[in-house]
């Protein structure tokens, strides 16, 4: 559930926070691009 369905909104989050559409896409691209891992 993204933070805009549970009533945030880009302003409402800190500004060293950067929002994302699609986080699922980001973690994608920083592994492969950036090389960082993720673990649970």
């Amino acid at each position: 559930m993204g933070a805009n369905e549970r009533g945030f909104d880009p302003e409402d989050i800190h500004g060293f926070v950067r929002m994302l559409p699609m986080a699922d896409a980001e973690i994608i691209r920083l592994q492969q691009e950036e090389g960082y891992v993720f673990m649970q």
